[in-house]
């Protein structure tokens, strides 16, 4: 029934769990300031609600709606979010710099910087880990960063300037490009202000563009789903589960459930993860439908086939889960073997030349007769019919291996890296992330830049270049909110220091 007030009402309903990834509806903006960051001259949006670009002048400019203050321009921005009503707001260091100046601008005419879809404040918080991130708060929307998602998203670049990310991402350039462009914003509200417009809009453009290219908002929606996290949170994600929920779970001597499927009733758990030092061994007990999982060693991830036509869908964690087409293939590959009671994934580097040499993986003693039958080698390429990421994905590809397998009790996947490789690898990645973030800010040492200082924090002020580069200072005069020519008079392990 419908209820004036209140919507549908349902009576006794039946409810079941659904999956949704839901379509967001993403607002793109930009603003244009003086130097100090003190005056705002224009806004631009892009994205929901089509493209507009409002501006403080006292004629008409082309390509802009002229208002005749900054307290109007406010006013028509907040009445334009309210009537677009946007899911999510995103722009270049956004929080940091737009929605920083923009809530200082509305304190300045005593309006509410209300962008959510209730009447509180916009709050902008600084996550205290290393990461150092801005976060807006707003109810009923959610801030994404287009430079934090690109970095999130490991997504390595030689600098994180708007220009640099639009020209290697989507072959496209800002409209004013040199070193002096704090200079050629003035100049153009000066005396071209049609120029600073489409300077503007085609800013907001681009970060539209470069989502939209790397679908970085829709990762945020898939991790934020497979997490739980909030989504402008989801890279907290790795860091909750292993510090505090896995925690939790080894007091309790628990294994945490890792697949999500719709499983008839009475099914019991059919995967798990855990942390990696829970002693014990592997066992498989109980009835066909019911598998107690214990752990050895490093072994972190066992799936158990799922009896059912569905397939399963699987929560993903790297080096710790079983290809959700493996699963897929063995409920309907080994329905009459009672004896598989689990299949386990595991990524020795130990085996990894048997499955690429062509020499075959024979037992040495007694403890290894499970493979007196052999262990045959299954090439993904022939199953794919050419290259492919060499991830089992669906069930197709999930017969093949079971296939390949047969009723042997071991197979051989070829070219699958070692889970410890793979860690190594990635922890070489971020080294040389550190090691270039290093020596992009020594390129910087001695030279002067225009630095936007923000806010003083444990006795330091700290602010930001004009290529994002964090500067800290321990000068004792006020420079809150002030863009200062600045000497970078030394590296530090987040930033430099300035004088």
């Amino acid at each position: 029934e419908r209820r004036p007030g209140v919507g549908r009402v349902y009576r006794n309903p039946t409810l079941a769990p659904a999956e949704l990834a839901p379509r967001l509806r993403v607002l793109s903006l930009d603003i244009e300031t003086s130097l100090d960051g003190q005056r705002l001259y224009s806004l631009a949006m892009a994205g929901a609600g089509g493209e507009r670009v409002l501006m403080i002048a006292r004629g008409d400019v082309a390509g802009a709606e002229v208002v005749p203050g900054e307290r109007a321009l406010l006013e028509r921005f907040l009445a334009h979010v309210r009537s677009v009503d946007p899911d999510v707001l995103t722009g270049w260091n956004v929080c940091d710099f737009d929605l920083a100046v923009l809530q200082r601008a509305c304190r300045r005419a005593g309006l509410r910087c209300a962008l959510g879809r209730t009447d509180d404040e916009l709050e902008i918080r600084r996550d205290q880990s290393f990461t150092r991130e801005s976060r807006a708060v707003l109810c009923g929307r959610v801030v994404l960063d287009g430079l934090a998602l690109l970095r999130g998203a490991f997504i390595r670049l030689e600098d994180y300037r708007l220009d640099t990310a639009a020209k290697l991402l989507i072959g496209k350039r800002k409209l004013f490009t040199s070193e002096h462009r704090g200079a050629e914003i003035e100049a153009a509200y000066r005396d071209d202000p049609a120029r600073l417009a489409a300077y503007n809009l085609e800013d907001a453009r681009l970060v539209l563009e470069i989502l939209e290219r790397t679908r970085l908002v829709e990762l945020a929606v898939e991790r934020s789903l497979s997490t739980g996290m909030q989504l402008d949170r989801v890279g907290a994600a790795i860091a909750s589960v292993d510090s505090l929920y896995l925690g939790a779970l080894r007091a309790r001597g628990r294994v945490a459930p890792s697949v999500r499927a719709a499983e008839s009733a009475g099914a019991g758990i059919v995967g798990g993860l855990a942390p990696i030092d829970i002693p014990g061994a592997l066992a498989g007990m109980g009835r066909q439908n019911e598998v107690i999982f214990r752990l050895v060693g490093r072994l972190a991830v066992l799936r158990r086939a799922v009896m059912g036509a569905t397939g399963v869908s699987v929560r993903r964690h790297p080096d710790r889960v079983l290809d959700r087409g493996v699963a897929a293939a063995v409920d309907k590959k080994y329905l009459d073997r009672p004896d598989v009671r689990a299949i386990v994934h595991n990524h020795s580097p130990s085996v990894i030349p048997f499955g690429v040499t062509g020499v075959p993986l024979r037992p040495l003693y007694h403890m290894s007769a499970f493979l007196g039958e052999g262990a045959p080698v299954f090439d993904i390429r022939q199953a794919a019919g050419g290259p492919s990421d060499m991830l089992v994905r669906d069930p197709a590809l999930g017969r093949a291996l079971a296939q390949t397998l047969g009723s042997r009790t071991a197979a051989l996947m070829r070219g699958h890296l070692s889970a410890p490789v793979r860690r190594a690898r990635v922890e070489r990645l971020l080294q040389l992330g550190s090691e270039s973030s290093l020596a992009f800010r020594r390129h910087f040492l001695d030279r002067t830049l225009q630095v936007l200082w923000e806010e003083r924090r444990r006795g330091r002020w700290q602010g930001l270049t004009g290529n994002y580069i964090r500067v800290y200072s321990s000068d004792p005069g006020e420079l809150s909110n002030r863009l200062l020519p600045t000497q970078l008079a030394a590296v530090e392990d987040e930033g430099m220091a300035g004088l």
